[in-house]
């Protein structure tokens, strides 16, 4: 019994220090990546359009999109926004947002969501396409089953009236940023490429 205490005060700093970089994503911090902004070459806007659609709605519900248009001669810059989408979970292996095992299994343990955010510019010769996935950790009072602390006895003599039973759900006072999730980025940004882009082709800057 006396090894318990040393046992767990070795599990609580495996839990709580952040995870070593898989394989996986040290590949993707590792300099190989599609350029974001892409460049994507001319041609019919309509098709371009629908396939950007139809890659980012592979893993987000579309809340919002303003498609390139022809204003007086001028090519105004499409965008397109997403509905937030909690982060799937080894029990959904069919959806693909959550990128790496790290990602999953993160998902799987805490309340995760992301939001994306594509813009389609207008350049010489093409399109410019930039991607940014944001990611947001849940932010809760305590934890969403716990009971401990549900009930607060009060001194001043009030009256408080429950009207759901003490602990049933937790406030979410909101979602703390986590920052950009690059490798879902670089997943949606490499797929492009396969259907529109020569794999070749160089990086553009606005």
């Amino acid at each position: 019994m006396a090894g318990l205490p040393a046992l767990a005060m070795l599990l609580g700093c495996r839990l709580f220090h952040p995870a070593e970089p898989l394989p996986e994503e040290a590949e993707l911090a590792g300099g190989n990546l599609v350029p974001n902004p892409l460049f994507i070459p001319a041609g019919d806007r309509e098709f371009i359009w629908n396939q950007i659609i139809d890659e980012i709605d592979n893993y987000f519900v579309i809340l919002r999109e303003e498609r390139v248009q022809n204003v007086a001669g001028i090519l105004t810059e499409g965008q397109i926004q997403t509905r937030p989408q909690v982060g799937a979970t080894f029990l959904e292996p069919w959806r693909a947002d959550s990128t790496t095992r790290y990602e999953r299994t993160l998902a799987t343990l805490q309340s995760i969501r992301r939001t994306a955010r594509a813009r389609v510019i207008p350049v010489e010769d093409g399109q410019l396409l930039d991607i940014v996935v944001l990611k947001e950790l849940e932010h809760l009072d305590r934890p969403a089953q716990a009971t401990a602390g549900a009930v607060i006895a009060r001194h001043d003599q009030s009256v408080i009236r429950e009207e759901v039973p003490p602990g049933t759900f937790s406030i979410t006072p909101g979602w703390i940023p986590q920052g950009r999730d690059v490798a879902l980025e670089q997943r949606i940004l490499n797929n492009l490429r396969g259907r529109l882009c020569n794999p070749n082709t160089p990086a553009r800057l606005p």
